[in-house]
């Protein structure tokens, strides 16, 4: 009795074993929860085809910077930009090798 005891209990413990690493490790649900503010308004971005001009507003006031897009004038100091006031940092990624396609990602602080 107790080793068919110890079979079936081994049993079970291979077998969840077996279905959690069988489980989706992708989860497409769950929730998140934030708590705090947003105190000021998000920058503008306006892009032409050389350049990206940041306007940022903080105390009702307009802050501006601006970065270059051409990626020809691009060196490693020139693809992340601070936004005005220290709000954030905007960085250029390429997604080819051309340089043709990129994504601008901005973070704020």
């Amino acid at each position: 009795m107790r080793k068919y005891l110890t079979v079936v209990c081994s049993l079970l413990v291979s077998s969840s074993i077996s279905l959690a690493w069988a489980s989706d490790p992708m989860q497409t649900t769950g929730q998140i929860y934030l708590r705090g503010a947003i105190v000021d308004p998000a920058c503008e971005m306006n892009y032409t085809l050389d350049k990206a001009e940041y306007q940022c507003y903080k105390h009702n006031k307009v802050f501006t910077s601006t970065q270059p897009i051409i990626p020809a004038s691009f060196d490693k100091s020139q693809q992340t930009i601070i936004l005005p006031q220290d709000m954030g940092k905007a960085e250029i990624r390429w997604m080819d090798n051309t340089q043709k396609n990129g994504v601008i990602d901005v973070q704020y602080f």
